[in-house]
């Protein structure tokens, strides 16, 4: 190939041939430009540099010129100032001080003539012809030669003379360096006129030196650059195209470099190695002629790993065309994944010449494929390497086949290691165990090694051996044969197995294959369950209630012997629907309807049917139940129920719900009160008034003084309330602290104050449906107050520390021994809560004003304590009783209690008496007519007494007894009779006797 270019290009290449014919290396061309260019930078630089120094040798003239200028006129002040001051001291015409001062003016005249005389000499331009070195020298010599004749004047005292010497010979001198001034001056503009020329010339010069200067370099740099660079990119510009024919297969080509530098040398190496290339090619040609035919792929990669060929087996395997890989990077287009590091296989291809190995390579289209490959080394004659010959083989589908295999013998060597069941594997023709599993080995306590290679007989009883072989022979005829026999295991010890034995055909050969189960626990298991049947149809036909079972829809399955016993009917008659024969004609429609509800809904069955006796035909009541059974999906399989004889117990209810109803009645009437003792007018009228109020939820406010009974009075309202059989909870107000009230009466939260330590639930919450009794009403806080207030309004409750409001169903019964309209006026108490409370009042009487019921709480105190004590008191003596009632009873009924309490305790008779120094008979007085009163209310309520009992004929309680017919409670009366010694037995016989 031969370059073609511009004229420049021929000049260059000229430019070139001349650089290379004196054969200068690149480099040495390349230090010789770089000192061609220094060198006029140097001249450039020297130019300018003449031009400064002619500039600064001009100002250097002028300053020196300015500085003489200077001195001389200092010379010239020093000549006036001189003559003005021997002028003052000519006048003082002081002689001494006159000497003194000329001779210093003198002095320093000398010094400044001498120094504008150095400065003269310095600049000699300024003075061409000496003159002004000459009036200096006059001036130097002509000035002391006038002062020494001034100082010999004033000695002499002639001061005119002084004056006018000073007048006329120092002026003199005066225009002589005055003319010296004006003659510098003038030439000091002369030199300054040519200095700014001189100036102005340079900086022109400069103006023009440097660019010029800077011009010429760049140009001599860009020319010399331009040779330079022409000189070797020509030759590259020829390797370059040698290079573009090589890699398009023109080994013919041939670079022209001449001269002997560096691209020569490169040149003449890329034609040898071209032609060596050229005959590798031609040798790869008649290679690669053969290759083609195979059906491998095979392709030749340099040492650069770059493709050089690609046959049609590689373009089938990998999907790329030759056209296409030839040139490319083997790795980057295949991405291929090495077993080992690349450096490993390129070590061993260097060291053997070839290696060999699998490889995971992607195609074209991103596919995996995995290569059987072989890597074979080419080496030229010098024994360096040229090329790798790469053949691969697709091995991918055999490696699936192999991890399939692999994965599929793993899993079925687990799924067998892993069976419940013990597997054995016979080899029929050695008759010898040749696999086992795990649970085989685990099973007769040997391991797989003891257990190959050894006959089955070494695991079995002797007496095996014959049916071994029977079962043998069955499945090598190909039947599949089932049996039941014994294993031993390594320790002796013999266990039941259940063995299926089948024959498997595998290269060409027999095996037998012998799936063996434990069946002890299945056999212990079988035994268990037949013996809890046995007991379970034992208990089932022996329990004294009729059992059955039926099916989903209903009908009988199962009868036992009760059923049949009781209703004379047989399984056969029952089954079905046939035991409907044997209900109660009222009771089968209701009990076949519940029946088919609980059928639907599937929901357990209780009814109480009567079923008819075949012995008699008599019916009796029956508790059925059913319960559903169900498989493991929830399904009902079947219904299991029973029925038990509840006929006495249905006739006992009977019975007993008739007599509540009349006891109910008399205990209503009898007992309602039979803890309030006494039959006083005045109780008589509380009572009536508990008996109106206490059906109701009306608030009670219960008044009277301390020890009256108001609290039991509170349960005789509970008690008689539709309320009786929720709680009744009793609060004293005055016990609790004042901080504490509403805590109680309210509950609290966690965390309310200082020790709630969690959620307390207050006396409204804990009365929730009953009656709620606050003693001591009057005693609340006020705060407490306004929440029991809203209690009462809204029946709402709030805990202390909480948020949220709680209903509550509660009746509140309220009482106290104060004066709560006292209260209310003093501002203790609220008016509003007060009439809240106030709904139903009802007043206690003190004792004092029921002075009859008082032997009889006396005789019901002593029963109650001397049971209590152990002790048998029949009476109270007289006196103590007459004590008794005509005392005045501050203390009420407490009092009262509290008194006999104690009698009972010091008593060691039979007959109860007071001690009358336990009363407090200071505050009372004793009333005889009081005590006959007392006597004649006891006569009249025997008489009383007595004519009931004898038209009841003696009989106390009751709806027709005496004490129904006195309005009294039963207790109440049984009380009189035995404090009035009545005998009410007498009134029976005397009834038969007349």
């Amino acid at each position: 190939m031969q370059l073609s270019g511009t004229r420049a290009e021929h000049g260059a290449l000229g430019v070139g041939h001349w650089f290379r014919q004196r054969d200068i290396s690149i480099g040495k061309r390349l230090a010789a430009c770089f000192v061609a260019i220094i060198v006029l930078m140097i001249v450039a630089d020297g130019l300018a540099v003449w031009q400064f120094r002619r500039m600064e040798s001009s100002t250097e003239r002028l300053r020196k010129a300015d500085q003489t200028l200077q001195a001389v006129v200092r010379v010239h002040i020093d000549i006036g100032s001189f003559r003005d001051s021997v002028s003052v001291m000519a006048n003082s015409q002081e002689t001494h001080e006159f000497a003194k001062d000329t001779a210093s003016l003198r002095e320093k005249f000398l010094d400044d003539v001498e120094r504008a005389r150095r400065m003269v000499i310095a600049s000699p331009e300024l003075d061409e012809n000496s003159t002004t070195s000459s009036a200096l020298e006059t001036l130097r010599t002509a000035l002391p030669a006038q002062l020494n004749t001034v100082n010999e004047l004033a000695n002499a005292g002639d001061w005119t003379a002084v004056r006018l010497r000073l007048a006329h010979q120092i002026q003199d001198l005066r225009e002589l360096s005055l003319s010296q001034v004006e003659k510098l001056d003038e030439q000091l503009a002369q030199a300054q006129g040519a200095t700014l020329e001189t100036t102005r010339q340079a900086r022109s010069n400069l103006f023009i030196v440097v660019p010029i200067a800077a011009l010429l370099t760049l140009l001599a740099a860009v020319v010399l650059g331009w040779y330079l660079t022409r000189s070797i990119t020509v030759p590259l510009s020829e390797l370059a195209s040698g290079a573009s024919a090589l890699a398009r297969g023109d080994f013919q080509h041939e670079v022209n470099v001449g001269g002997n530098d560096e691209l020569a040398v490169v040149g003449r190496a890329f034609n040898h190695a071209a032609r060596q290339l050229q005959e590798l090619y031609e040798e790869l040609r008649e290679q690669a002629s053969l290759l083609s035919l195979t059906h491998d792929s095979i392709f030749v990669r340099d040492m650069n790993a770059v493709i050089r060929y690609w046959n049609r087996g590689a373009e089938v395997l990998y999907g790329w065309s030759a056209e296409q890989a030839v040139g490319e990077v083997t790795h980057e287009l295949l991405k291929t994944v090495f077993p080992v590091p690349l450096e490993q296989i390129e070590a061993e291809l260097l060291r053997s010449g070839r290696w060999e190995g699998e490889l995971s390579q992607s195609k074209k289209d991103g596919t995996q494929v995995v290569t059987a490959t072989r890597w074979s080394l080419k080496r030229d004659e010098g024994g360096a390497p040229v090329a790798i010959l790469v053949t691969s083989n697709d091995i991918t589908e055999r490696k699936r086949a192999e991890e399939s295999l692999r994965e599929s013998e793993t899993r079925f060597r687990t799924f067998v290691d892993h069976a419940g069941d013990a597997l054995f594997v016979y080899d029929f023709e050695q008759q010898t165990v040749v696999d086992v599993n795990r649970e085989a080995c685990d099973s007769l306590g040997y391991t797989r090694e003891e257990i190959i290679g050894k006959t089955p007989l070494a695991f079995h009883p002797d007496s095996y051996q014959q049916e071994i072989e029977v079962v043998a022979e069955r499945a090598a005829a190909g039947e599949t044969a089932f049996d039941t026999h014994w294993h031993r295991r390594k320790d002796g010890t013999v266990f039941p197995v259940e063995v299926h034995t089948s024959r498997v055909l595998y290269g060409g050969r027999q095996f037998l294959l012998m799936v063996a189960r434990d069946i002890s626990d299945r056999l212990r298991a079988e035994e268990a369950v037949r013996q809890s049947e046995k007991q379970l149809r034992e208990v089932i036909e022996t329990i004294p209630a009729i059992a059955w079972t039926s099916s989903s829809d209903g009908s009988i399955e199962f009868v036992n012997k009760r059923w049949q016993e009781y209703t004379g009917m047989s399984p056969q008659e029952s089954a079905s629907f046939g035991w409907e024969r044997a209900f109660h004609p009222k009771d089968l429609d209701r009990y076949v309807a519940r029946r088919r509800t609980s059928l639907g809904s599937a929901d357990s069955l209780e009814d109480e049917v009567r079923i008819r006796s075949g012995k008699n035909g008599e019916y009796r009541w029956f508790l059925s139940r059913a319960v559903p059974l169900r498989d493991e999906q929830g399904n009902i399989v079947r219904w299991c129920g029973t029925a038990t004889d509840i006929h006495d117990r249905k006739q006992a209810e009977e019975r007993l719900q008739v007599e509540n109803v009349v006891l109910r009645e008399e205990i209503d009437k009898a007992s309602m009160f039979e803890e309030v003792v006494g039959a006083s007018p005045a109780l008589q009228t509380v009572l009536s008034a508990v008996s109106k109020v206490a059906p109701t939820d009306s608030t009670v406010l219960l008044t009277g003084q301390t020890g009256t009974g108001k609290e039991l009075i509170a349960r005789a309202i509970h008690r008689k309330s539709e309320r009786s059989g929720r709680a009744f909870i009793g609060v004293n107000c005055a016990a609790i602290p004042q901080s504490l009230i509403a805590s109680e009466l309210f509950g609290h939260e966690k965390g309310a104050f200082t020790g709630a330590l969690q959620r307390h639930l207050g006396k409204f919450e804990l009365a929730e449906g009953g009656t709620i009794f606050l003693d001591e009403i009057g005693e609340l806080p006020t705060e407490t107050q306004v929440a029991l207030l809203r209690v009462l309004q809204e029946r709402e409750i709030q805990r202390v520390g909480g948020t949220q409001p709680i209903r509550v169903n509660v009746r509140i019964l309220a009482a106290t021994n104060r004066d709560l309209q006292k209260a209310i006026a003093a501002g203790t108490f609220r008016e509003d809560l007060f009439y809240r409370l106030n709904v139903f009042p009802i007043h206690i009487p003190p004792l004092r004003e029921r002075r009859e019921d008082i032997p009889m709480l006396v005789e019901y105190f002593i029963d109650r304590f001397a049971r209590k004590a152990g002790k048998n008191i029949r009476s109270i003596d007289k006196q103590s009783l007459e004590l008794l009632e005509s005392y005045s009873w501050p203390g009420n009924i407490r009092e009262l209690q509290n008194v006999v309490e104690r009698s009972v305790v010091l008593c060691d008779t039979d007959t109860l008496r007071i001690d009358h120094s336990w009363l407090s008979l200071g505050n009372s007085q004793l009333d005889s007519s009081t005590g006959s009163l007392a006597g004649k209310i006891q006569a009249q309520e025997k008489e009383f007494i007595e004519k009931a009992l004898t038209e009841t004929e003696g009989k106390v309680s009751g709806p027709l007894g005496a004490a129904a017919k006195l309005g009294i409670s039963p207790s109440a009366l049984e009380y009189k009779i035995r404090l009035l010694k009545i005998n009410k037995h007498q009134f029976k016989r005397y009834l038969r006797e007349n």
